[in-house]
């Protein structure tokens, strides 16, 4: 699966990054559907990071999580 391979490449980067990088707080906003699909499968091959990591379909969610003090 060509898309499943990319998604893990990239996940598979962000775990490189993540060692030379202080911990980030990432939220990926998408729509529902299938982009949320694939931004969860990212986001399972990305724990490695270490990284707090959040899929959000909504703006005002996404910003209050990045804003608040808990991951």
């Amino acid at each position: 699966n060509i898309l499943g391979d990319a998604i893990r490449e990239a996940a598979e980067r962000n775990v490189e990054i993540s060692r030379l990088r202080p911990p980030l707080r990432i939220a990926v906003l998408i729509d529902a559907g299938l982009g949320f699909g694939l931004a969860r499968m990212w986001e399972q091959h990305a724990q490695e990071t270490g990284w707090p990591l959040q899929i959000f379909t909504d703006e005002a969610a996404a910003w209050e999580w990045l804003r608040s003090d808990v991951p």
